[in-house]
């Protein structure tokens, strides 16, 4: 009984067949609650969905957001099999600057760990999309701005501004009948 060789009949070496490597990770970050009527100090919950759309395993699975404070936030789980799918949820506190513009918007990276076919780590990574792997578009949260209440000083200058109208209005005979 003879065993393969991979370059010649006299040998026994086993015989290798180089695969490629892709290796390629994508982020879809997505505001998951937004408070009604948010102003400062209130929170939005972000949720952060990793797909390994690559064909080599990943560990590490993080995520990098500057503007959350998150560095190396860990994703469950943090090993992505090949088409696996990774979450994590972050929170982010509104400022007055972000109440002045209307909306939050920013990306995130997502980093996953691998070793290449020479056994050294490498790393790949993605900006993040906000509702598609194959693109790089920030996350936009719009924030709708509180619905001021009227005092009840204000409530009483409404109530007389209309009364007045509606005695103007019956005064031309646009209201009721005048008589």
């Amino acid at each position: 009984e003879d065993i393969s060789d991979d370059e010649s009949n006299a040998g026994d070496d086993p015989t290798k067949t180089p695969l490629d490597q892709n290796p390629h990770i994508a982020l879809i970050k997505q505001a998951k609650t937004v408070p009604v009527d948010a102003g400062v100090g209130d929170k939005i919950t972000y949720l952060f969905k990793v797909t390994n759309l690559g064909n080599v395993t990943l560990s590490n699975v993080r995520i990098d957001d500057v503007k959350l404070g998150l560095s190396d936030l860990a994703v469950e789980p943090a090993e992505l099999a090949p088409n696996g799918e990774g979450f994590v949820e972050a929170e982010y506190v509104i400022t007055q600057a972000d109440v002045n513009q209307g909306y939050v918007q920013n990306t995130a990276i997502a980093q996953g760990d691998y070793t290449d076919t020479n056994g050294d780590p490498q790393t790949t990574e993605d900006i993040s999309d906000d509702e598609s792997n194959a693109g790089d578009d920030p996350t936009i949260t719009p924030i709708a701005p509180p619905v001021p209440i009227p005092t009840l000083s204000e409530w009483a200058v409404i109530l007389l501004s209309l009364m007045l109208m509606g005695m103007v209005w019956r005064s031309q005979g646009r209201f009721g009948a005048n008589r």
